[in-house]
């Protein structure tokens, strides 16, 4: 009898481990939020820590009204009923929807990699199911024992949190763009691009077109008690149906391109996003629009998602995410309105040499003013310039910066964060790229316009202009600063003293990145093939290293001139150009797009495209 206890209690242990992995979570406390959790061990080991929240998608509030949840490309971020952060978990996936559970200790997250159930109190988080479409919307249903999501395929996925069991319901004959649990009855909804609703049964397992309402479904919920059924179609029509008679009633609206939807808990309001970023509030009864907000932006966002506005359960407030990536709290009764806080989506930044300060400027999309970072302390301070910022850059001495936006610059002293002199000058087009030259007060922009602008930062004016046949996508001074290395479909280097332009290296694939040693002869170019070239300004020598990676590699020096960085498909990777060896760092979330190196080279900041995080890599011991 104990052995045979022992085997069951063995066979026990396994399952439960099956059934819920050892955690490879843990918290660190060594950079900016006190509360951060890192999801895999091995990628923990590399990673530092991550600068700023990224894109935000969706919202969901607790039924309770105690804890609001952002999904963002960060991860998922937990706030009290004050809307103060409480805690941080990042994900090395790219989340895009979350729910809460109805209980509300655990959270549902999306990805395009995998769904996974995170019990935050106790730091554990379950595989559920690997994720092959592009997600759109994940729901717990009422009673919490399924999830379901959907996104760009033709079927809805429904899972067991216990068992895990997974089956494909509500098959459309194009992309999914909704769904949603009737509150008290065993029934789903899906609505798609196809034109149908259709519903399935928990009970009969059973699924059928519900609706045909000949125009793309974007958005579709219950009411609170799920006596109606709220179909919003991309024309900006809302078809209400009684859910019990089936009958459906109308109603054309005067905005265009619906793209969210979220109905108040006493059911008497709904409110709307648009495409073009406009918040509308609606009372139902009265049939009238109480509240019309924005937009600042006309824009269309991609970021937003299904769930992009809630309710709160108490009904008296409803939040939404702007154009500007903010989180905006409405109160209904008195309309007024509170941004909470900015979160910073980076579009770039650039390092300062002494590895003390980042610039950063926020995705084109965006369109909010850059942020100075002081790393030591973890302190941000929002730059005002007075125009929209497109690149930046470090003196190499540190204690300046420049700023660039079309047709205007800005100087900046670093220690008082004051302006010095501005600029603006009909000659600037769309900047591609800056730079200034070590151990002087010479600054060059390079434009739309197909020219390189020289800039006396002392004098405060433009000295020079040189015309090119193209533009040149990326510039750099030499370690001498006499001359500027120019990337066309070629590598030029332009001598500043003689007036004179000559070609150094001819390749396939065009030069797109560039960097300069700072103490050495050398320029770095990032291939589009999957090569990285190593070219002396001087005799024109280039050694050339592969890469993973196809696409336009980032590339940087570190201060010294011995390590190059460079980024990839997920992957961010340093040349020791010394012993000729390549590392690469991979289990990034995106396209890397931008690279720098510390001062002291243990550490490389790394942009991604897709998720506006700046994430810092130890990259040696």
């Amino acid at each position: 009898m104990k052995s045979i206890a022992i085997v069951i209690q063995i066979v026990l242990v396994l399952f439960t481990q099956r059934l819920w992995p050892k955690s490879q979570l843990t918290e660190i406390t060594d950079i900016n939020d006190p509360d951060v959790i890192w999801e895999g061990s091995e990628f923990r080991k590399q990673i530092k820590g991550v600068i700023g929240n990224g894109f935000l998608y969706s919202m969901n509030y607790s039924e309770d009204g105690k804890s609001f949840l952002l999904t963002s490309s960060f991860g998922i971020e937990l706030y009290d009923s004050n809307y103060h952060l409480d805690k941080r978990v990042f994900t090395q996936d790219l989340i895009k929807d979350a729910a809460f559970s109805p209980d509300g200790k655990k959270v549902v997250t999306l990805s395009r990699e995998a769904l996974k159930l995170w019990d935050i109190p106790n730091k554990k988080v379950r595989l559920l199911s690997q994720v092959k479409m592009i997600p759109r919307q994940v729901i717990f249903s009422p009673k919490g024992d399924y999830v379901a999501y959907c996104g760009y395929r033709f079927g809805v996925q429904l899972v067991h949190t216990d068992t895990g069991s997974i089956q494909t319901i509500l098959k459309h004959k194009n992309f999914t763009t909704s769904i949603a649990f009737h509150p008290t009855e065993p029934y789903i909804v899906s609505g798609s691009r196809d034109q149908t609703v259709r519903i399935y049964s928990l009970k009969d397992r059973s699924d059928q077109v519900l609706y045909n309402a000949k125009e793309d479904v974007i958005s579709l919920i219950f009411s609170p008690k799920g006596h109606y059924l709220y179909i919003a179609t991309k024309n900006s029509n809302l078809k209400i149906m009684d859910f019990r008679t089936r009958k459906v009633t109308n109603y054309q609206f005067d905005f265009k391109e619906l793209q969210a939807m979220a109905v108040s808990p006493d059911n008497k309001y709904m409110a709307f996003y648009t495409l073009a970023n406009r918040f509308i509030l609606w009372d139902i009864k009265k049939n009238r629009i109480v509240k019309r907000i924005g937009p600042s932006n006309p824009l269309p966002s991609r970021y937003l998602n299904s769930k992009s506005l809630a309710f709160h359960p108490n009904g008296k407030k409803v939040t939404y995410i702007n154009e500007k990536n903010q989180v905006v709290v409405v109160d209904i009764k008195s309309g007024k309105t509170l941004p909470l806080e900015e979160h910073g989506a980076y579009g770039a930044f650039s390092a300062s040499w002494d590895g003390q300060y980042l610039l950063t400027s926020s995705d084109p999309l965006l369109d909010m003013d850059p942020r100075f970072i002081h790393l030591k302390y973890s302190r941000t301070t929002l730059i005002q310039p007075g125009f929209k910022v497109i690149r930046s850059t470090f003196h190499p001495d540190s204690k300046r910066f420049l700023l660039a936006g079309e047709g205007k610059i800005a100087y900046y002293n670093v220690k008082t964060l004051k302006k010095e002199f501005s600029l603006k000058d009909e000659e600037f087009g769309l900047p591609y790229s800056v730079n200034i030259a070590p151990r002087s007060h010479l600054a060059a922009i390079s434009t739309s316009y197909n020219n390189v602008l020289f800039i006396d930062l002392k004098k405060k004016k433009i000295t020079k202009v040189i015309d090119l046949e193209s533009p040149a996508f990326c510039i750099s001074f030499d370690h001498t600063g006499k001359r500027l290395a120019m990337g066309h479909s070629d590598l030029d280097v332009y001598d500043i003293k003689r007036n004179t332009t000559k070609t150094l290296y001819s390749y396939i694939g065009g030069t797109n990145t560039l960097a300069s040693s700072l103490t050495r002869n050398w320029i770095v170019l990032g291939d589009l093939r999957r090569l990285l070239h190593l070219v002396n300004i001087d005799t024109g020598e280039v050694r050339s290293k592969p890469k993973r990676s196809f696409g336009k590699s980032p590339v940087a020096f570190s201060y010294r001139g011995r390590y190059v960085a460079f980024g990839g498909y997920k992957s961010v990777g340093v040349w020791d150009t010394f012993k000729d060896k390549v590392k690469e760092f991979r289990g990034y979330k995106s396209f890397v797009e931008q690279v720098a190196f510390s001062r002291d080279g243990k550490y490389v900041y790394s942009l991604g495209r897709e998720d506006g995080l700046i994430m810092i890599t130890r990259v040696t011991q």
